[in-house]
């Protein structure tokens, strides 16, 4: 279940340049509160999504909110209102967001290196995932590596789906013929896309 809606934090209360209530008539009587609403996922704030608040005489307890207030109320308030800011911590989710984000591209970029220095010393055992054709995808074992030329062997069963590629990872389904490709053919692959991950174990 997805727990989301939305909330208000109390961002100032101050006395009202309007000075009398409208109910009671007592001068100077009127106090302004502002909040600053905010969405929320499981309980996290995510961003705030407005300011909101309202008018209450200290006297008699009438408050203003929206459509009730007077003209008057309703200027003064709008005034208050515009040197208020959201809370700092009502942008939590969207830091969360982008730190996952900033995280995960470093990581990946990482990774993207740490394949690039494998393809570049192919030993064997090395296993590179390819895609076949659309929504068809399979596994090449690096069988040996002779100078600039890698001998390997295909595996003789694909997936429709590229995380299904481990599945069928398995010594038994290779082809015990071997073919050889160069190096820099291997990395073109890579780079095009046709190989999309690789793996040493």
């Amino acid at each position: 279940m997805i727990v989301y809606g939305t909330n208000a934090a109390h961002v100032k209360t101050d006395r009202s340049t309007v000075s009398t209530c409208p109910n009671c008539g007592e001068n100077g009587s009127l106090v302004t509160s502002v909040f600053s609403k905010h969405a929320y996922l499981y309980w996290i704030p995510m961003f705030p999504i407005g300011m909101t608040g309202g008018t209450q005489c200290e006297k008699c307890g009438h408050t203003m909110e929206g459509a009730g207030m007077t003209p008057e109320v309703k200027e003064a308030f709008k005034e208050f209102k515009k040197g208020a800011k959201p809370k700092f911590w009502q942008f939590s989710g969207l830091a969360i967001i982008a730190a996952v984000i900033i995280w995960f591209n470093i990581s990946s970029n990482q990774d993207k290196k740490n394949e690039l220095a494998v393809l570049a010393d192919p030993q064997k055992g090395d296993v590179y995932d390819y895609k076949v054709e659309e929504n068809e995808y399979s596994t090449i074992l690096v069988r040996a590596r002779m100078g600039d030329s890698v001998y390997v062997s295909l595996n003789e069963y694909v997936t429709d789906q590229k995380s299904g590629v481990s599945e069928i990872d398995t010594k038994e389904y290779y082809s015990k013929e071997r073919m050889a490709l160069h190096k820099s053919v291997i990395e073109e692959m890579y780079k095009e896309g046709t190989i999309f991950r690789v793996n040493r174990y």
